[in-house]
């Protein structure tokens, strides 16, 4: 890979939080455990796995949001943990959130208008007439039209999806090159998060964006990002191009990942063998070897119990952390 191409690389990060038992010990929570990636400009990645699993983690650990204990995070090619306050400005409007609920990311008592100006404001770009003319060319590149008819409304007059739209417009008014998207259609009614998807996939043609696309519907991950990072309990169990991983998958939780997609007939559904005691195991409790050998119909082979398998390449750019591949049955 280009590294003039590579926008944002992670190097082995961990994320640790601590939590107390007792008086006078606590227990490493392990979010993210070791995870190394780069996002090429213009490129989406899509975080997939449980809930629990660290992609929101991941996500805000690139956003400068929280601290890695170990790792870096480096943004066109400089650790961003040794950014000074001019430097972190500047990289805040570069790196830009969507969050997952339009209700609570906005301030009900701004008008649509004074909620897309406010970035504009804070980083000080433009005076009066320059940030009209940006919100209202904002708010028509996200389809809320007519642009000055929307710009009066308060959030509560708006849909789900109309306020996506909304803090979507928050986002791109900067000009970013960078936008960490967290489930941005899961609380939205099913007609519109097609419209939704497009319109980032059109943003990201016009304006060259680089997506980190933090997902559970593994049909939008196929669709809509490059490559897919599939994520265990911190961990990155199989990385790949899109359509490899969705039609060829190796490690066993991608492969119960695409069969736990709802049927017609639930009893075709195949389920994960479970864990005692306590299903899915937490962060705190990360066995020694393959995070996911407690709950693996495939685990027959001692390694699996002993030393964590590495991420290994398998086929060009898919990569796999799995000591049974080769043995596993074809899907």
């Amino acid at each position: 890979m280009n590294s003039e191409n590579v926008l944002v690389k992670g190097e082995s990060l961990k994320v640790y939080f601590f939590v107390r038992r007792g008086f006078f010990r606590s227990t490493a929570v392990k979010a993210v455990d070791g995870i190394s990636f780069q996002l090429r400009r213009g490129e989406t990645i899509a975080l997939v796995g449980e809930s629990g699993s660290g992609k929101t983690t991941l996500g805000r650990a690139t956003l400068g949001l929280i601290k890695p204990v170990e790792g870096t995070v480096c943004f066109e090619g400089e650790d961003i943990s040794t950014f000074m306050d001019h430097r972190i400005k500047e990289f805040r409007r570069k790196a830009q959130p969507i969050f997952q609920d339009p209700y609570s990311s906005i301030n009900p008592y701004m008008t649509v208008f004074q909620l897309v100006e406010e970035p504009l404001i804070i980083h000080k770009r433009g005076d009066r007439k320059e940030r009209e003319k940006l919100v209202i060319q904002t708010l028509e590149q996200v389809k809320l039209i007519p642009a000055a008819e929307f710009a009066t409304k308060y959030p509560h007059t708006l849909s789900g999806g109309q306020r996506q739209r909304v803090c979507i417009g928050r986002a791109i008014v900067l000009e970013p090159e960078y936008i960490v998207a967290d489930e941005p259609v899961s609380m939205i009614d099913a007609s519109s998060r097609a419209e939704i998807l497009y319109l980032l996939r059109e943003l990201q043609e016009r304006r060259n964006l680089s997506f980190l696309y933090i997902t559970h519907d593994l049909a939008s991950a196929r669709h809509f990002s490059d490559r897919i990072a599939v994520m265990y309990l911190g961990t990155q169990v199989e990385t790949g191009p899109s359509r490899e991983v969705i039609e060829h998958p190796l490690h066993p939780y991608t492969r119960r990942l695409l069969q736990a997609v709802p049927e017609p007939d639930p009893r075709n559904r195949f389920h994960l063998r479970p864990v005692i005691p306590g299903d899915p195991p937490s962060a705190m409790d990360v066995p020694q070897g393959c995070p996911f050998q407690p709950r693996c119909p495939e685990s027959l082979v001692d390694e699996c119990t002993m030393i964590r398998p590495p991420l290994n390449e398998i086929s060009k750019g898919h990569h796999v952390a799995c000591y049974l591949q080769g043995k596993l049955p074809e899907s």
